[in-house]
């Protein structure tokens, strides 16, 4: 697990190698050369979580999350948002709740298992 600011502002930090990984509030803020991320297990992902990642580009979603606070991917690059399910799954209707800038209009893939 990777608990609150575990990698604040770790601006060399470009990659976490793990089959699944689970994070809090402001986690990754900060990380500028974070480029992507093994598969996130939260239920939710919490406030600044990847706050100003300018680098980040593909965000890896079990089909599970229920909870996306506002500010997840504020000031981020996220360009791919890979849900690890279907497009009714639990994580669907949580990103289609948002409104698209608060996940930096990236696009949605659901990749079935």
């Amino acid at each position: 697990d990777v608990y609150a600011e575990s990698f604040r502002e770790c601006t060399n930090l470009e990659s976490i190698r793990a089959k699944t990984i689970t994070i809090v509030t402001d986690a990754f803020l900060g990380c500028t050369n974070l480029t992507t991320l093994p598969v996130i297990a939260n239920n939710t992902l919490y406030a600044n979580s990847f706050k100003d990642c300018t680098s980040l580009q593909e965000v890896i979603l079990n089909a599970n999350v229920s909870t996306i606070d506002s500010t997840a991917f504020s000031g981020s690059a996220v360009q791919t948002i890979y849900v690890n399910g279907n497009s009714s799954c639990t994580t669907a209707q949580t990103l289609q709740a948002l409104n698209p800038s608060q996940y930096n209009n990236a696009n949605i893939v659901y990749t079935e298992n």
